[in-house]
């Protein structure tokens, strides 16, 4: 049999030929070879499908990561009509999720903006309660006064 080496992957390859035309590669350093299967042989390789407890694992793996993606595909499709700008077309995720940030960003400066508004109302009605506590009895004894003239 004759032998030569070729770079695979840039790895060194030993391709040794056979006398029966089949042939095996052996990398220089690794410990298995790789062997071409004839048809109708079985494949004895590593890609064996799973079997037993490994088949079950990965079925429940399998199954619960479509549950998730489902979960989040949901989730997507019901942060995209709460946004004004992706209801009525329809858009990626990454669009769904650019939108949703705008959104949030732009509910928080109105939520600054009422906080500001809310704290000036509330100082000017202090200042009123304040000038207001000097008036009140004032228009209390001015209904009484007027109450006893009509009587």
């Amino acid at each position: 049999s004759s032998g030569a080496i070729a770079v695979v992957n840039h790895i060194p390859v030993v391709q040794a030929f056979a006398a029966d035309n089949s042939w095996a590669q052996q990398g220089i350093g690794q410990s298995q070879a790789l062997k071409r299967r004839r048809p109708g042989e079985p494949d004895t390789g590593m890609m064996n499908p799973p079997t037993g407890q490994t088949a079950k694992r990965k079925e429940s793996h399998n199954a619960t990561e479509q549950k998730r993606r489902q979960r989040i595909n949901d989730k997507m499709v019901e942060l995209k009509d709460l946004l004004p700008n992706c209801r009525d077309s329809p858009v990626d995720k990454a669009t769904i999720l650019n939108e949703a940030i705008s959104h949030i960003q732009k509910l928080q400066a109105q939520l600054d903006v009422a906080l500001v508004h809310k704290r000036d109302y509330e100082r000017e009605n202090q200042e009123l309660a304040e000038e207001g506590d000097g008036i009140a009895p004032r228009k209390t004894q001015v209904l009484q006064d007027s109450n006893l003239a009509t009587q």
